[in-house]
């Protein structure tokens, strides 16, 4: 499931006019893709959470119930 975001008058950095500008994005996000990346660093993890991007996204596990998974016979 990916959520779509248009954020408006983002500023940013042009490097070549030296100086400081605004543009509008489209922003496109899987939260479980994310999600899913940084479930097992999470599950690993003594402390049970791990964090990606300089801490702005973090995955916390919720409880310690862990499932196991149901092997298909091939």
């Amino acid at each position: 499931m990916k959520e779509s975001r248009i954020l408006r008058n983002v500023i940013v950095w042009d490097s070549k006019a030296g100086r400081a500008v605004e543009i509008d994005l489209d922003v496109e996000v899987d939260i479980y893709w994310i999600a899913h990346q940084l479930a097992g660093k999470a599950y690993n993890n003594s402390s049970r959470k791990t964090r990606a991007l300089n801490g702005l996204v973090e995955v916390r596990m919720r409880g310690t119930k862990a499932t196991p998974v149901r092997e298909t016979a091939a």
